[in-house]
């Protein structure tokens, strides 16, 4: 349900072909794609133009979503309503916080009136600033600037806040610390309308693979500590964290090979997401097997509204058959 397909404007990264070349290879059958592209997807004539390239090109089910600000600025909200009746299935300005809290206000009012969610990427700017991964132990190590779990949970908090303030539904992106997952977990206890997903890298690797990997384990959110994995696992099991998602951010080998300041955030996981869920989640007896599924296909569908997920009477019949 959460996907960086790069076109268009970023084609030597990926493809919406290669993408769900990758989908299908990984056992997805549908994917959500994000907003972040160039241009970005922050129109009905956009929001068209990718079911159009996906209907040429797509190996499988490809949703778009728009953006909740125009060229993902944070300055003007988007026309969602024209978007959403164009086929939008939420809207992100995924890889950028809306920092503009009375926008944020303003998208989640329209999310309660129209019924679509917010999906949003959570980090303080000003506690980021120049961040490369996250503060800790291996930060100080390396010398590298990093960011704080606070400019998550801040963001996460007040998007809560403003959630319950208006009715509207949350989605909270790729969770990553402790303090997120309880502010979620309280949410919900609370009744407001807030969703969240987690992506394979934020259970399964800490901070210290910098070291091992470099900027191949470069991203944002950035990998956590082990207090942070553990807190996200539980979240998945207990059903704070609803769905698993895999953030799949492909980047072009030489973008990637450059230094850890330059070099862009994002990791590939649509080939390797359902095997690790299965490894990691499954096999050591966090989810069953029919809780993993669900939190891969028929939650996430229930999240975006679409008519996906399940094997039943009405349902769209497209599943892989390997």
């Amino acid at each position: 349900m959460h996907v960086h397909l790069r076109e268009p404007g970023f084609e030597h990264k990926e493809t919406i072909a290669t993408g769900t070349a990758a989908a299908a290879a990984g056992g997805f059958t549908s994917v959500a794609c994000m907003a972040n592209t160039s241009p970005v997807i922050d129109t009905p004539e956009k929001i068209e133009q990718i079911y159009d390239i996906a209907r040429e090109t797509a190996e499988t089910n490809v949703f778009p979503f728009g953006s909740i600000t125009k060229n993902l600025a944070g300055d003007e909200l988007t026309d969602m309503q024209g978007m959403r009746s164009a086929g939008a299935v939420g809207f992100s300005d995924d890889g950028v916080t809306v920092m503009n809290a009375a926008l944020m206000r303003d998208a989640l009012a329209l999310s309660a009136e129209l019924g679509f969610p917010i999906m949003v990427h959570c980090e303080e700017h000003n506690l980021n600033a120049g961040a490369v991964m996250n503060l800790g132990e291996t930060s100080r190590k390396l010398g590298l600037i990093g960011s704080p779990n606070a400019a998550e949970d801040i963001i996460v908090a007040r998007d809560i806040m403003l959630a319950e303030m208006t009715g509207g539904h949350l989605h909270v992106l790729h969770v990553s610390t402790a303090g997120a997952v309880e502010l979620v977990r309280q949410g919900k206890h609370r009744g407001v309308h807030v969703t969240a997903e987690a992506c394979p890298h934020h259970w399964i690797l800490t901070d210290a693979e910098i070291e091992k990997q470099g900027t191949n384990a470069k991203m944002h959110p950035p990998l956590r500590t082990q207090t942070d994995i553990d807190a996200v696992i539980e979240g998945l099991r207990d059903g704070t964290i609803d769905a698993i998602a895999t953030d799949h951010a492909p980047h072009a080998p030489q973008e990637k090979a450059q230094g850890m300041l330059e070099a862009p955030n994002g990791i590939i996981g649509l080939e390797t997401c359902v095997p690790l869920v299965f490894t990691f989640l499954v096999e050591p007896g966090h989810l069953t097997a029919a809780e993993a599924i669900a939190k891969m296909t028929s939650i996430p569908a229930n999240i975006l509204g679409i008519n996906r997920g399940t094997l039943s009477i009405g349902a769209a019949g497209d599943c892989d058959s390997n």
